[in-house]
């Protein structure tokens, strides 16, 4: 998750995610993932960006991973 945010950042130095910051819906999904991580689970990097491109951080394949 946190190379998946690093490479947001970089393809998009400046965006705005929605809903607000403190949005419940976009925080459930990422503890989903984390959860489903924690428990061993392999979580793609396109379910990562999806959920990512929900909430205005779309990601395109231009850039590589960190």
């Amino acid at each position: 998750m946190r190379a998946e945010w690093a490479r947001g950042f970089a393809l998009h130095p400046s965006f705005v995610l929605t809903p607000e910051p403190n949005g419940e819906a976009r925080i459930g999904e990422f503890f989903a993932l984390a959860e489903r991580a924690g428990n061993g689970e392999t979580i793609g990097r396109a379910e990562i960006d999806a959920v990512l491109t929900r909430y205005g951080l779309a990601l395109s394949g231009n850039a590589a991973a960190p």
